[in-house]
């Protein structure tokens, strides 16, 4: 019986050691959750409304038909009418980009004395102009002018204007960064009601930008690009994560 004891207390002894460690970790542990979760995340926002600085407008002619040369003569006729227009608005070689006219086969169908369809071969001649400037309110007023040209009998086919901002680059850094107060703001609000303070930024995502027209609530998850007015307002958002004490 004596024998035994030595290993007794050895047991014993092995047995504490093992049991302060488990505290040790599960304290260490405690400590570790803890820290991650002093942690926190917000969402901060901006908007600005801007005023589009750069207009392109695509148009068109074209004709249709089974005589090749006859279209082509017709066409040539609504293109001078066209060239005509575009010279009285005194637009610089580099704000009038054309193209060459363009021949597609096609087929058309018709019905015989019998009521039966046939085929026969045609042509679609087309030519295609794109006025492109800065000059936005020239571009929207020579726009408006060409409606005289469809009055005229010129089969003229145009897209809607489209109405861009060219410093896109430069707004995005500094709406970032004001999103980013506006985050910092509302986290630092947050945690003060705890009486805890804000520590260092902890982790930044950058949301999708939204360029909508003014005054509307569209948006997109993966961000908008509105082209179709002149008017617009982007939205920058992030997410921002910051330590907390």
């Amino acid at each position: 019986m004596k024998q035994d004891s030595p290993q007794l207390l050895v047991g014993l002894l092995l047995l504490s050691i093992a049991l302060v460690v488990c505290a040790y970790i599960g304290v260490s542990g405690f400590r570790d959750i803890k820290k991650a979760d002093d942690i926190i995340t917000v969402t901060g926002s901006t908007k600005k409304d801007i005023t589009s600085n750069y207009v392109i407008w695509d148009f068109s002619i074209s004709n249709q038909g089974t005589d090749l040369q006859a279209l082509y003569s017709e066409l040539s006729t609504s293109i001078k009418a066209v060239d005509a227009f575009l010279k009285t608005q005194n637009l610089p070689t580099e704000e009038l980009v054309q193209d060459a006219v363009s021949t597609e086969p096609t087929t058309f169908y018709n019905k015989d004395a019998n009521g039966q369809d046939i085929s026969v071969a045609g042509y679609i001649l087309h030519k295609h102009y794109q006025l492109r400037s800065s000059d936005v309110k020239k571009i929207v007023s020579i726009n408006q002018a060409a409606s005289s040209l469809i009055s005229r009998g010129i089969p003229l086919v145009s897209s809607p204007l489209q109405y861009l901002y060219t410093d896109l680059p430069t707004l995005r850094m500094n709406l970032l960064e004001e999103a980013t107060k506006d985050a910092k703001e509302r986290a630092m609000a947050m945690v003060k009601s705890t009486g805890s303070q804000l520590g260092a930024m902890k982790s930044a995502r950058m949301g999708v930008f939204q360029i909508t027209p003014r005054f509307t609530t569209q948006v997109d998850d993966y961000g908008s690009y509105d082209t179709t007015s002149l008017e617009k307002d982007v939205t920058a958002v992030v997410t921002v994560s910051f330590a907390v004490q």
